[in-house]
């Protein structure tokens, strides 16, 4: 990435009055979201004893907080003055960036990092935080002890607290702290909101199942009620699962010819509610349709909604397209019957590739153009 005359090296070189005032201020470097990013990377996690990974999960707050309806913010500049830095507009002390962080954050607004804080929006770090909320344990830790937040206190008293806490919940239901795999607790603890349910409802024919990542379910599985997955219930085709805290698996198994519509709700602690529907969606005898929903995308209008279908119940999906937060009848029929298509084009797109000579690479080339249009 270029930044021509106001470029990281000669930012750099600037005298601290000179970064406070007037060049600062006078160009787009104030609004530039790597600037931003990367400075609430330095200043919160910059120090020669952070790991990379650390950083990593330092600047995905900052997205995660961008991602709360404007709660935080609708700037990574509004997110940086709304919950870590505001005081910085009045210390004349600035760090300075490094180009390693830059790149960074310049990795983190491009997506190749993954986020590795399970979706945090807080944190604190215990080996600066200063009383009166403790000493207190630090989870999963050597034993050491050290104060904390005032949000971060567990729902059950502090004395939960110790090297076999696998998460637990601030008092007021809000966040989650869970530990993460290369973060050290006792210099950063990640915090996420805690969903309250989400609720899935299902309008026959079929079966409803809700799968979770290791397998177990709930739902109607051959007209045997299952409750596996933890805090989770089944009643009269809905599932209901309480502070669901994964990605699920939705499917519907088809009982006898006709039609369905679903409903997949998720409830937040900001009470807000995110919500996919399936309306008049035929389904067959031992047909499974699954739904897997990224609810990050579809808060954001695009289509985070994938359909698998298994039209004879063997295990194996036949087709899978996307959608955005409502399927209707006329736009799944459309995606089948695209699909179905997909096969002959492939023989006649073969057939005339021998006959005129192009060679297989372009054969398949042109394949798989076709099938990135088929499935999305």
């Amino acid at each position: 990435m270029k930044y021509s005359k106001y470029s990281w090296d000669g930012f750099a070189e600037l005298t601290e009055e000179e970064k406070i005032v007037g060049w600062v201020a006078e160009n787009w470097l104030l609004e530039n979201d790597i600037y931003w990013l990367a400075k609430v990377i330095t200043n919160e996690a910059g120090g020669s004893d952070i790991s990379e990974k650390e950083r990593h999960a330092v600047g995905w707050t900052v997205l995660n907080r961008l991602n709360c309806n404007g709660k935080h913010g609708n700037s990574i500049q509004e997110v940086a003055f709304e919950g870590y830095v505001p005081h910085w507009t009045n210390e004349p002390h600035y760090e300075p960036i490094d180009s390693n962080i830059i790149k960074i954050a310049e990795d983190l607004l491009e997506g190749i990092i993954e986020d590795p804080t399970l979706g945090a929006t807080h944190f604190f770090s215990p080996i600066s935080q200063e009383p009166p909320y403790g000493p207190h344990p630090v989870p999963q830790s050597s034993g050491e002890e050290a104060y904390y937040a005032y949000w971060a206190e567990p729902k059950e008293g502090w004395e939960i607290l110790s090297e076999n806490t696998i998460n637990y919940l601030t008092l007021n239901d809000e966040f989650e702290w869970r530990p993460l795999e290369g973060i050290r607790n006792y210099y950063f603890m990640f915090y996420r909101y805690y969903n309250k349910e989400a609720s899935i409802v299902l309008e026959s024919p079929g079966e409803l199942r809700v799968y979770d990542s290791i397998g177990r379910v709930t739902g109607l599985v051959d007209g045997v009620i299952k409750e596996e997955i933890p805090g989770s219930k089944y009643q009269n085709k809905t599932v209901i699962i309480y502070y669901p805290d994964e990605d699920y698996q939705f499917q519907i198994f088809g009982t006898a010819q006709g039609s369905y519509s679903l409903s997949i709700s998720k409830l937040t602690i900001m009470n807000t509610t995110d919500e996919f529907n399936a309306i008049n969606i035929p389904i067959s005898i031992n047909e499974i349709h699954q739904y897997g929903v990224d609810w990050i995308t579809l808060a954001d209008g695009g289509e985070s909604v994938r359909i698998q279908i298994d039209i004879d119940g063997d295990g194996e999906f036949d087709y899978e397209y996307y959608s955005d937060s409502e399927l209707s009848q006329d736009e799944y029929l459309e995606a089948i019957e695209d699909a179905e298509k997909f096969p002959l084009a492939i023989i006649i797109i073969v057939i005339i590739s021998i006959a005129g000579g192009i060679g297989i690479a372009t054969v398949i080339a042109v394949l798989l153009r076709k099938r990135k249009r088929i499935s999305t």
